[in-house]
């Protein structure tokens, strides 16, 4: 499998505790972060890839998460990976059993766009291949189940 698709329209709460934004009752904080950190981001599409390295043959996996906030600072709000690990483990509950999502680095997220390395339990990137040809859509799933 090249890719698995999932269309969305999940609100994620924020944490508003991004490195790159600053929470208006922050004041701790001298001067401006960033943006003023949302209280909330919906995600409409998650892409999950397949990566194979030419080399050696091992598979890794990433996702990129469209969203609503116009920008990147949601980067490092510790609301989003866990929150999106929840809703992968119920729509892919055999591929997501031991995984969690993490943001990857910061040079890698873009505007209304989320990037994420899909890490196993033990930390490690490196996976079991599946045998799939074609991309996977799955349409918006019933997260209230």
């Amino acid at each position: 499998m090249q890719n698995i698709v999932i269309k969305l329209n999940h609100t994620v709460e924020l944490a508003q505790d991004s490195y790159y934004t600053r929470n208006p009752d922050d004041s701790a904080i001298d001067g401006a972060i960033g943006p003023e950190c949302p209280s909330k981001v919906t995600f409409h599409n998650i892409r999950i890839r397949r990566h194979v390295c030419e080399f050696d043959g091992d598979v890794w996996f990433d996702m990129v998460a469209s969203h609503t906030f116009d920008g990147w600072e949601i980067y490092s709000d510790t609301a989003v990976g866990p929150e999106l690990t929840r809703v992968l483990k119920k729509v892919l509950p055999e591929f997501f059993e031991t995984r969690d999502v993490i943001f990857s680095e910061q040079g890698m997220q873009e505007y209304g766009v989320a990037h994420f390395d899909i890490i196993d339990e033990d930390g490690s990137t490196d996976f079991v291949d599946f045998n799939e040809d074609d991309e996977l859509v799955i349409g918006t799933p019933n997260l209230a189940a």
